[in-house]
């Protein structure tokens, strides 16, 4: 039982050692030839940059509609959330018209 881990684990300090001066040799290096200025420079000339999303790196929660509860007891009370609601998404979104889901 101890033969099969050994055998199968034995290339692992190996392919880490490869791995790492592959991408010593790949990236660090021309990284400290190439100065930030040119690399933006080339890469504008190849304008493959794909188009991203604004909400496209952030968390799923932050992205959401806000929503309000059914307060069923005080009627006041749930009128005062949504119009406070809508004042917050107006600030945020700066547009005029926000719907509350």
């Amino acid at each position: 039982m101890f033969l099969p881990q050994t055998i199968l684990l034995a290339p692992l300090p190996f392919l880490t050692v490869f791995f790492s001066l592959f991408i010593q040799d790949r990236y660090v290096e021309p990284s400290k030839k190439l100065s930030l200025e040119r690399a933006v420079k080339i890469d504008a000339l190849l304008d493959q940059s794909p188009e991203f999303s604004d909400e496209a790196y952030q968390q799923p929660v932050l992205t959401e509609k806000a929503s309000v509860p059914g307060c069923e007891t005080n009627e006041y009370i749930h009128n005062e959330v949504v119009e406070n609601l809508e004042k917050l998404q107006k600030e945020m979104t700066g547009s005029s018209s926000s719907e509350v889901v």
